[in-house]
């Protein structure tokens, strides 16, 4: 044997003292290893994801040995397994941890190791038990929802204060809450109130509480979606349950989200009880009592076996040596209603981190879903022959690889799915040409020419489809822009400028010559309106590659409700031109917003959206309102958000615009910060009493813009509003406030007085400043590496000489083969340059984004984010290739990189450049701004 590796897999979610333990345990036990990797797997729980796992080994890592690596895992067991294959020469320990007194530890170890020595003899499992001392990831998250002291005793003794402190701060911010018990008595009271009218009472027993919060659920059941199971309950199936004079048990199951509540049915001569007695969110819940369907299980069941069409198709590819096993596991995503209305909802996608097919049947054909299964199975042989892990973005048009990955699936799939077919004898008579509509056959020539060059044959085959279905290729096109490429070319719907999609960059839908924010509100899921409203639905792209998707979201911060807002602000903002331009002189639109069964998708919230619009002569009123869920009782009522404008007869439709979007995201601050939709950190005291003594003339009308509540609604509405119309904050807040000077409501002192409370708070919502800020009229750019982070001295590190000395000697590919071998430690441990942090601190206060070009490998993109998650938290950081970077210049955007080529395309493109040498340097050009 060459050399003896260790290897040590799991979730980690997250890492204990246990973890760290097992570690230490084995490099004592043995001494004999050379190298210890710890692969952390991607899968989320409870909000903590691969990247908080990754920063807190990070931390432990320090009382660990040089030899011992930590990588990111799509399936860790898998990669320990494929490790030992693959280096036959060596000798590799699967290290196993185990608890001392735990059977069901020893379970699991049985089965993650069974006949694997026997399989690949160079592997040896050892398993290193530790004390139990109740240490799991489960009391684990449990403690951090705490405190941070209730997790120090899950953490490292070694550890110090600090770190464990940091530890903590990791955790807490992404942790999901349970519900509470007030939570839950809100859900109960609004579920009453729906019901009071049909005369039925809804109860819930002690268990249901601690069931809703079980770790059974495996993803947590949420707030919106028990109060959005109440509301379809009430409205499909609320009449027949009061008529009911019996008592009987029921399931209520909504097959969407895979939450099964079991009900008693109580009849008493006052009322009917619903008394709900549990609740679990599991997929294939068995009952032998009744089930109450709050959405449509798949139709095509009834007549056809999809299962064994299916299990046909996947014998033929092994048939023909296509290379699918192991097999994937399938999943159906049944009775999706919702999705099965949209023009562009989902048909299937492939989830490379757990290999699963996951199949959309609702409203569609069982040929269709094969065609989609056969499509998803070549993303599944990709997968198999590791051409996914180079995949860093699931949008075809933002990487040259998954394009071409797309293409191949599209056309091995669709070529292997008629294969099938034909093999089936079910070639279609073709239909008769004087029959079916000339544009669809049009169509399909033109589509079926891409598989043949005989266009006579071509129109054969297009007939045929026909004959099976007159609009064939009307939904194939539909599909398509589900599972495969759309378009080459994106056009700023400002200023009408165009650029092709491969030099986009990662900002892909910004336009650079104007910087007007192009992304296409149907990245959502689009929305349905009651009236008919033209929906202008979306597409998200085939699902590809979630857990890359959830790393490379970085921090989240306020910044994660834009697209919903102006997502509401669209509708919102079409709802009143609509009004507007049929010539009504007033006009109201109503729309729900919530998870499920709503015209408006959101996953996050639930209330109602009202607007009111008035079209006047002149005038031009702004206002809104939010109502958390009380009436003035204090009732549960369902959430409100309203905007009631006044819009004269010859409109400025660009400042509405950005009205709209300024009271949807303060009114949508104020849902935060109560009741229902409540946000953990966000909530704050009633302030009634404050606001009537205001109504009231007892206090100054000035006191109202100094309300907590009303300083965070404020500046989060006013920010969102600059961002999204490119002006600088400070005169969005001016203009805001002067107009209330103007009319006398506030002086000129008390706006000072005023501005003084925002300044104060703006540092904790992570806003930018807003005193002195010519600087708020530039955007700036910063490149990482040889300006705030040290690659040279961390490179030389490794390699023994500078990288310009080792690249000359060895060449570009063992240049990057020697970084790439350190995987994320590289990165993550990249060093401050020796004036780094004076040239961040000058610059931190303004309008900053770091923009920095990754290597080949994505270890150097999750490294990357990690370490600005450790040293910079908040701060936003693009990942573009470096001759992409000149894709962000704008005139007011400012590039500060250490590469002169960089600089001179930056400025080519109409950017200001300044060339980093020193921070002293850079900070005296800076200066020459005006910064």
């Amino acid at each position: 044997m060459s050399k003896v590796i260790a290897a040590y897999g799991g979730g980690f979610k997250p890492p204990t003292k246990g973890h760290l333990e097992v570690v230490k345990r084995a490099l004592a036990t043995h001494p004999e290893i050379d190298e210890f990797i710890i692969y952390v797997g991607g899968k989320e729980r409870d909000g903590i994801s691969q990247t908080e796992s990754l920063l807190i080994w990070d931390i432990f890592k320090k009382y660990l040995p040089m030899k011992v690596k930590i990588e990111p895992s799509k399936l860790p067991i898998g990669d320990i397994i494929r490790l030992g294959k693959n280096n036959p020469e060596d000798k590799v320990l699967f290290v196993i941890g185990g608890r001392e007194g735990r059977e069901d530890d020893i379970k699991d170890i049985n089965n993650r190791t069974k006949n694997i020595e026997q399989a690949y003899p160079n592997m040896e499992v050892t398993v290193q038990t530790t004390p139990d001392e109740g240490m799991s990831g489960t009391n684990a998250r449990k403690a951090t929802k705490i405190s941070s002291d209730k997790l120090s005793p899950y953490l490292p003794d070694e550890l110090t204060d600090n770190e464990k402190e940091e530890v903590f701060k990791i955790l807490r911010p992404v942790i999901k809450e349970e519900i509470s018990k007030s939570q839950l008595n809100a859900i109960e009271a609004y579920a009453d109130k729906l019901f009071a009218k049909l005369g039925i009472d809804i109860e819930f027993t002690k268990h249901f509480l601690d069931r809703v919060n079980d770790e059974r659920n495996k993803k947590p059941i949420s707030v919106p979606e028990l109060m959005g199971m109440f509301k379809r309950l009430h409205r499909k199936h609320g009449k027949p349950l009061s008529k009911v004079d019996d008592d009987f048990d029921a399931v209520v199951k909504d097959f969407n989200n895979n939450i099964n509540i079991p009900f008693a049915i109580n009849v008493t001569p006052n009322d009917i009880d619903l008394v709900a007695k549990t609740v679990m969110r599991k997929k294939d819940f068995k009952t032998s009592t009744p089930v109450i369907a709050l959405n449509e299980n798949a139709s095509y069941q009834k007549d056809i076996n999809l299962i064994e069409k299916l299990a046909t198709l996947t014998q033929h590819m092994l048939d023909k040596g296509m290379n699918i096993e192991p097999l994937p596991n399938l999943e159906f995503i049944n009775g999706d209603s919702e999705n099965a209305r949209d023009f562009f909802g989902k048909t299937a996608y492939y989830n490379p981190n757990t290999q699963t097919i996951v199949l959309y049947t609702e409203g569609r054909h069982p040929k269709d879903i094969a065609r989609s299964y056969t499509h998803e199975m070549i993303h599944h042989i990709q997968n198999l022959e590791g051409r996914l892990g180079n995949i860093t973005t699931t949008n075809t048009q933002e990487d040259d690889n998954l394009n071409d990955i797309e293409a191949e699936a599209n056309l091995k799939g669709t070529m292997t799915f008629r294969n099938w077919t034909d093999s089936l004898n079910e070639i279609q008579t073709p239909a008769n040409e004087k029959d079916v509509d000339p544009k669809e056959l049009s169509m399909g020539i033109k589509v079926e020419m891409e598989h043949t060059d005989d266009k006579a044959k071509a129109k054969i085959i297009a007939l045929q489809h026909l004959a099976e279905d007159p609009k064939y290729y009307t939904k194939l096109k539909s599909l398509d822009l589900e599972e495969a490429i759309v378009g080459d070319k994106i056009e700023c719907d400002n200023c009408n400028w165009s650029w092709d999609i491969k030099d986009g960059g990662d900002d892909l839908y910004i336009c650079h010559k104007c910087g007007h924010d192009n992304t296409p509100l149907n990245e959502a899921k689009p929305y349905k309106h009651k009236y008919g409203f033209d929906d202008k639905l979306g597409n998200d792209p085939f699902g590809l590659n979630q857990f890359a998707r959830e790393i490379a979201e970085g921090v989240l911060n306020e910044g994660r409700y834009d697209k919903f807002v102006n997502q509401i602000s669209k509708i919102a903002f079409e709802s009143f031109k609509d009004i507007h331009d049929r010539g009504d002189k007033r006009g109201e639109f109503e729309f729900t917003v919530g998870p499920d069964d709503e015209d408006i998708f959101s996953d996050q919230f639930e209330f109602d959206l009202a607007g009111v619009v008035e079209i006047t002569d002149g005038e031009y009123v702004v206002d809104g309102g939010a109502n958390a869920g009380f009436d003035n009782e204090g009732e549960e009522i369902t959430p409100l958000l309203s905007l009631k404008f006044k819009i004269p007869k010859n409109p400025n439709w660009q400042e509405i615009s950005f009205d709209i979007k300024d009271v949807v995201r303060h009114e949508l601050e104020h849902l935060t910060q109560d009741g229902l939709n409540v946000v953990p950190g966000k909530q704050m005291g009633d302030d009634n009493m404050v606001r009537a003594m205001i109504d009231m003339d007892l206090l100054p009308k000035s006191q109202y813009y100094k309300l907590e509540k009303e300083v965070d609604a404020m500046l989060q509405g006013l920010y969102f509003k600059a961002k999204k119309s490119k002006r600088p904050f400070k005169d969005v807040i001016d203009d805001y406030l002067n107009i209330f000077v103007s009319q006398e409501t506030i002086t000129q002192e008390e706006k000072e007085n005023i501005l003084n409370i925002w300044r104060s708070r703006n540092k904790a919502l992570s806003l930018p400043l807003f005193e002195n800020e010519q600087d708020m009229d530039y955007k700036i750019f910063s490149d990482m590496d040889g300006v705030i982070t040290d690659f040279n001295n961390r490179y030389k590190k490794y390699a023994g000489m500078m990288p310009s000395e080792y690249e000359k000697k060895f060449g570009k590919d063992k240049f990057w083969e020697l970084a790439d071998a350190e995987g994320v430690a590289f990165w993550v441990g990249m060093p401050w340059m020796e004036d780094g942090k004076d040239y961040w601190n000058y610059i931190k206060d303004y309008d900053v984004e770091l923009l920095s070009s990754p290597s080949r490998s994505e270890t150097s993109r999750l490294g990357k984010r990690l370490w600005v998650r450790n040293n910079l938290p908040g701060i936003k950081l693009t990942l573009a290739q470096a001759y992409n970077k000149r894709n962000y210049a704008a005139p007011n955007h400012i590039l500060i990189d250490d590469r002169k080529s960089n600089i001179e395309q930056w400025r080519d493109k109409g950017g200001i450049g300044i060339l980093h040498t020193s921070a002293a340097d850079t900070i005296n050009q800076l200066k020459a701004l005006g910064l």
